[in-house]
């Protein structure tokens, strides 16, 4: 089987990049900086961004039953979750 590889060797250098919104200087690969960019808090999009993650995750959810009915326990106090 064949190795799948997303993206380019572009796409996994490590360069500079600044953040239109918070003006941080970070060094990242592009993708993780795109990421980045997405979520900084600065972003004047981000709470709509937010709220419709939020929604999608919860539609997800309630579309595949299997998810609903998970439970796990802590490993420190051992309760059920």
């Amino acid at each position: 089987m064949s190795k799948v590889n997303f993206g380019n060797d572009k796409c996994k250098e490590i360069v500079e990049n600044i953040c239109p919104y918070c003006n941080g200087h970070i060094l990242m690969n592009k993708r993780t900086f795109a990421n980045h960019v997405r979520w900084c808090k600065a972003n004047p999009r981000y709470e709509e961004i937010k709220q419709s993650t939020r929604l999608k995750l919860l539609i997800h959810n309630l579309e595949n039953p299997k998810l609903q009915d998970y439970n796990c326990n802590c490993v420190i106090c051992g309760n059920e979750y």
